[in-house]
């Protein structure tokens, strides 16, 4: 995993609350062992939803190493929408296409700029259920 502090704090603070820790807590070692996982959402004038799907993500009870949106040359105020949020949540990043390539360039794109070992892809009009990150993530553990 790379090293992301914030992912980290929020990781060790989950594992602290939930697991008994002492002095030799295994945090680290599980923690390192654990696949990233980036979620890539293709966004194509989707003001209206935008920001609901990304605080959906954001409210997780796993957050996911980073969020990228692959904006298709919107033409709304859904670009605006993006790097507001991105100005404070330091995981969502935002690539602009500079002409409407369609959704699955969006979504090829996404996943050559994402850094995670696992993708989830999300529609900009879609929420996250609860525990949708959490779950992905042990589907894949061994």
């Amino acid at each position: 995993m790379p090293d992301r502090p914030y992912i980290r704090s929020a990781y060790k603070n989950w594992f602290e609350e939930h697991i008994l820790v002492n002095d030799e807590s295994p945090f680290e070692e599980i923690l390192s062992k654990m696949a990233s996982i980036g979620v890539i959402i293709p966004n194509f004038n989707q003001g209206g939803s935008i920001a609901e799907t990304i605080e959906s993500i954001l409210s997780q009870t796993v957050l996911p190493d980073e969020i990228v949106v692959i904006d298709d040359a919107s033409t709304d105020d859904s670009v605006e929408i993006i790097r507001s949020l991105s100005s404070e949540v330091p995981i969502l990043r935002l690539i602009r296409n500079k002409k409407n390539r369609g959704v699955s360039y969006c979504m090829n794109l996404g996943t050559r700029e994402a850094q995670s070992d696992l993708i989830i892809y999300r529609a900009a009009d879609d929420v996250f259920i609860q525990n949708a990150i959490s779950n992905a993530q042990k589907a894949f553990q061994a």
